[in-house]
């Protein structure tokens, strides 16, 4: 089984597209959230902007590491 912890070796060059796509996506998702009437939608998209903010920032912060 694989460690839930594991890290993934990313290039800067993958970094930086995966952190792009991210930024690019965000806002759609929000705006997405905003015009649903199902609750259900609504509650999984909140949750994928979350995850997806979550990843962002370690993105980020990964990038700020020496």
């Amino acid at each position: 089984m694989r460690d839930p912890k594991a890290t993934l070796a990313l290039s800067e060059h993958e970094r930086a597209l995966i952190v792009e796509l991210l930024e690019e996506e965000i806002p759609g998702l929000q705006e997405e959230i905003r015009h649903t009437d199902d609750w259900h939608y609504r509650d999984e998209l909140k949750a994928k902007k979350n995850t997806s903010l979550a990843l962002l920032a370690k993105l980020r912060q990964d990038t700020a590491l020496p």
